[in-house]
């Protein structure tokens, strides 16, 4: 037997002469098809992947297998650690009017990236927020129809910040230089939003930039 084991295999047990092994890498990325009971609570749940969600402000649940929130107008964030800094995030999402959203590279109420779906204006924006004050950093005109949900592409990649709505309609920014280590991403909900929004097959990879790209 050679003399060292390839990082992240581990031998685990010798029996009768045969030898086992277990693989311990950790987990490459987020997975969340949101099965789960409806009203259970967002707070707290493990995702497909075994990484656990948090709320930090409002209440998310799951309801026909689907992450969402109340319509109540409160502002409403949750993420999940991911471990991942460059992302390739895809998520299927509804917006309707009540401006569904993606916080990325997330430190703290106020510290983050957000994407804004604002189905009632037709637009997605990425919005820098930080010291508690919001700045609008790109935006772009997409038609986004109500009560049709869409394919949401985000990459993160280093300092630049890229989003795609439904393989299409391409936005990006290319100075996002805070955050840009962290590795904390997930929903958001804006104050005065109403209900009808939900997400869905939430996929966090590692951007390595050989992936095939929406358009």
């Amino acid at each position: 037997m050679r003399g060292a084991l390839n990082a992240g295999i581990g031998m685990v047990g010798l029996n009768s002469g045969r030898v086992s092994f277990l693989d311990t890498n950790e987990s490459s990325g987020v997975t969340d098809t949101f099965t789960a009971a409806d009203s259970t609570d967002l707070n707290g749940r493990a995702s497909d992947s075994g990484h656990i969600w948090t709320t930090h402000e409002g209440a998310f649940s799951i309801s026909s297998n689907r992450a969402t929130t109340d319509a109540t107008g409160t502002r409403k964030r949750a993420t999940v650690e991911s471990e991942i800094a460059n992302i390739y995030l895809t998520c299927t999402a509804l917006s309707n009017s009540g401006d569904a959203a993606f916080v990325i590279r997330h430190t703290g109420a106020d510290d983050y990236w957000l994407i804004e779906i604002k189905q009632a204006a037709d637009t997605v924006k990425i919005w820098e927020h930080i010291a508690a004050g919001w700045a609008e950093r790109a935006s772009v005109s997409v038609t986004i129809d109500e009560d049709i949900e869409y394919i949401f592409t985000i990459i993160a990649s280093d300092e630049t910040i890229t989003v795609y709505t439904a393989g299409a309609n391409k936005i990006s920014y290319a100075s996002a230089a805070a955050n840009k280590t962290v590795t904390t991403h997930g929903f958001y909900q804006f104050s005065g939003s109403s209900g009808g929004k939900y997400w869905d097959d939430l996929s966090i990879t590692e951007y390595t930039g050989d992936e095939a790209l929406p358009i």
